[in-house]
């Protein structure tokens, strides 16, 4: 026949119990508890108390009066056996009384034992929801803090797309510029030849120049010489002066046109620095924001 689930506590918690008292202690919850490494307390006290059920003596009720016939028989022996009976029966009284006050306390110890094990449940219930409330909070704090995070790298995303828009646009800028900046290099390339070729006009006109002013020093020799002459040197003379205008604003001109082709190239080379110094921080920008 299988055992019940009480007769299997029983055997194990009594015989501690039975240990414990042949110690000099008295069997307790807590005791029993932790000779046996744990348990709960619903499971030890129920076999607890009828463990001491088992160990009390069975007191029968002692009878308040003698019974009639015994008075009949011997008043005297009566009475002397009655003394004796309701001493002993006061005696057994008295250890009912101890035996029930033992009970009481070792139930009131139960009692306290269990009430003490409630408050420590509830305390340690108390911690576990003091945890589980700072565990929600931190887990809502987390979660605010990852949708942060993902405003932030949906933002961060977009600024790295418009830099990299931008970066796009400058260097499609720069590639333009570039190629303004090579056919400038051929324009100058092209003015420089042009200069050079001005430059050597400018100097057969200042060579022809002189040559008129030579001229015009010997004309004004000979205008001394005759009257006959003084008409034809006149008028040799204002064709001199008239070459010699002309040359001047030549060599003006070429001056000019040399002057604003190195302002051309000045400017040109100059758009390209300020573009190259926008890409490189467009870059450095760019890798901040990646590195973010």
């Amino acid at each position: 026949m299988a055992m019940t689930s009480e007769e299997m506590h029983d055997r194990r918690i009594w015989p501690i119990a039975d240990q414990l008292l042949e110690e000099g202690m008295r069997p307790t919850q807590e005791l029993i508890r932790q000779r046996l490494g744990g348990g709960s307390y619903a499971t030890i006290g129920p076999s607890l108390k009828r463990w001491r059920q088992q160990k009390a003596p069975a007191f029968r009720a002692v009878p308040a009066d003698l019974p009639e016939e015994v008075m009949n028989a011997q008043k005297q022996a009566t009475a002397i056996l009655w003394k004796a009976a309701s001493d002993l029966a006061n005696d057994r009284i008295k250890r009912i009384e101890e035996q029930t006050q033992e009970r009481l306390k070792e139930a009131e110890a139960d009692e306290a034992e269990l009430r003490s094990e409630i408050l420590r449940l509830e305390e340690t219930l108390k911690s576990a929801n003091d945890q589980i409330q700072k565990l929600q909070t931190e887990i809502g704090e987390n979660r605010n803090s990852i949708s942060n995070l993902q405003s932030d790298l949906a933002a961060s995303k977009a600024t790295i797309e418009g830099f990299q828009d931008r970066l796009n646009e400058q260097t499609s800028h720069i590639k333009d510029l570039t190629n303004q900046l090579k056919e400038a290099g051929a324009s100058a390339t092209k003015w420089q030849e042009q200069a050079s070729a001005r430059a050597q006009e400018l100097d057969q006109a200042e060579k022809q120049q002189e040559l008129i002013r030579k001229q015009l020093a010997d004309t004004q020799l000979e205008l001394g010489t005759t009257k006959s002459e003084v008409g034809f040197s006149k008028r040799e003379l204002s064709e001199i002066k008239s070459r010699l205008n002309d040359a001047q604003v030549l060599v003006e001109n070429l001056r000019s046109e040399q002057s604003e082709s190195l302002k051309r190239i000045t400017r040109a080379e100059t758009q390209a620095d300020e573009r190259q110094i926008e890409i490189t921080r467009l870059r450095s920008e760019l890798e901040k924001s990646k590195n973010k």
